[in-house]
């Protein structure tokens, strides 16, 4: 009985820790390599720390065009981050609202920490 037990709870932690190694692995392909897009507009920061740039992605008869926003950390050596992203959008309202927080369309983000994506965040 104690045999069958330790069997099966190894079992079970080996594809646990498969079922989370694959999520890892996918999650990172599918955030790491999605489309660069066409660059929109570029917005500074107030004390000049970061830069906001928007992409529009363009769709195609059956995709629909979506917006891209990267953070560049300037005080981490030129870090690149995705903080926005939007399905069925093209245009970009890009705000500063203090030296962390920006709004883009509509949207408030803390650049350091935050972010927003509409298969998420519906």
């Amino acid at each position: 009985m104690k045999y069958c037990f330790k069997v099966t709870a190894i079992l079970v932690g080996i594809v646990v820790a498969i079922v989370i190694t694959l999520f890892w692995i996918l999650n990172y392909f599918i955030y790491q390599h999605e489309p660069k897009g066409e660059l929109l507009n570029e917005t500074v920061s107030p004390t000049g720390d970061y830069t906001v740039n928007m992409y529009v992605i363009r769709g195609n008869a059956t995709v629909a065009n979506s917006l891209r926003g990267e953070v560049i950390d300037h005080t981490n050596k030129d870090k690149k981050k995705t903080i926005y992203k939007a399905n069925r959008e093209e245009d970009a309202d890009v705000e500063w609202l203090d030296d962390f927080i920006v709004s883009i369309n509509g949207i408030q983000l803390d650049v350091r920490n935050d972010s927003y994506d509409w298969r998420k965040n519906k």
